[in-house]
């Protein structure tokens, strides 16, 4: 009988593809929260996601984004690094929103993005964003220099997976501290 031999890194792969496939379904509504019984025709509801179970999703997703900034970022695009940086950086805002979208259980709209800045304050907000934006576009030239070396490719790819995993754990802690006053606020208070 023969055996199949599998190299780690086609197992990682094989896994990141299945936790990436399962969290898009369930982003995108295939996988709702009804699921239907077998013996009827009738839809039965499930109970919301749990914090944790919140949680740990949102760090799938972060480690998904990472794993895609990194190999991203790998390959040299002579000429075109501040370019791949701007889509790095929408790669991090579409990482928030999807975390948004998963605690909050639908789509960031523009009042959603008003509240939340009014949250973080607006001050804060746009010194983040302008900060944010200056470091990718330093980051970007700098990895024009990178591109001359094999081994510069490679720092380049584990320095913008780590800024991603950061961008999504720094808001990934801001939200769930944010959902949690929320539920709070949304609590029943008990009458004596």
């Amino acid at each position: 009988m023969e055996r199949a031999t599998h190299c780690p890194l086609q197992a990682k792969l094989l896994a990141s593809l299945i936790t990436k496939n399962m969290v898009e379904r369930e982003l995108s509504g295939d996988i709702s929260d009804k699921a239907f019984d077998d013996n009827k025709d009738t839809v039965v509801t499930m109970p919301e996601l749990t914090l944790q179970k919140k949680q740990r999703k949102s760090l799938a997703l972060i480690l998904e984004f990472a794993l895609g900034s990194t190999a991203a970022s790998s390959v040299p695009t002579p000429a075109f690094e501040v370019s791949k940086q701007i889509i790095l950086a929408a790669a991090d805002v579409t990482l928030c929103w999807n975390i948004y979208a998963l605690y909050y259980d639908e789509d960031l709209s523009v009042e959603n993005i008003v509240e939340l800045l009014k949250r973080a304050g607006i001050v804060t907000s746009v010194g983040t964003v302008l900060v944010y934006t200056g470091a990718r576009t330093t980051w970007g030239l700098a990895d024009e220099v990178l591109n001359l070396s094999g081994i510069g490719t490679l720092v380049s790819g584990v320095i913008a997976g780590s800024s991603t995993a950061l961008v999504g754990l720094a808001f990934l802690a801001w939200i769930n501290n944010a959902w949690q006053q929320d539920q709070l606020l949304l609590a029943p208070i008990p009458i004596a």
